[in-house]
């Protein structure tokens, strides 16, 4: 998938879960249907205007557009909701928490070692 593309609907579909913070049903389907128009395996764009249609009380869809995300998240799971830039960001993050983790479970040891519980 061309990087442009991925931008692209990454914006539609941020831009429909800010209108579905509004309240605002129909611009939000608007924009996820864009997202998917951009990107026509963006999941998670799938899965909120499933979410949208419900809200609207527009089961048929609704379950249509549920199913279809559901099949599109098994089969593209890897894609990820998030530019590079972010998963770099987090793949960090995780990092840090799992060092910072480590060390306070070694000072918590040897705290209880020089307390002798341990």
């Amino acid at each position: 998938m061309k990087r442009g593309l991925f931008v692209g609907g990454m914006i539609y579909y941020r831009l429909g879960n800010l209108y579905i913070d509004g309240g605002d049903l129909n611009w939000a389907e608007y924009a996820y249907k864009r997202a998917i128009e951009v990107d026509p395996h963006h999941a998670n764009a799938m899965h909120n205007l499933a979410l949208v249609y419900k809200q609207q009380r527009k089961i048929s869809l609704y379950m249509k557009t549920y199913k279809e995300s559901q099949r599109m998240a098994y089969l593209h799971r890897r894609q990820s909701a998030r530019l590079p830039l972010e998963e770099k960001h987090q793949a960090r993050l995780s990092l840090n928490v799992l060092l910072w983790g480590l060390a306070a479970g070694g000072v918590i040891i040897l705290i209880l070692f020089l307390l002798g519980y341990w």
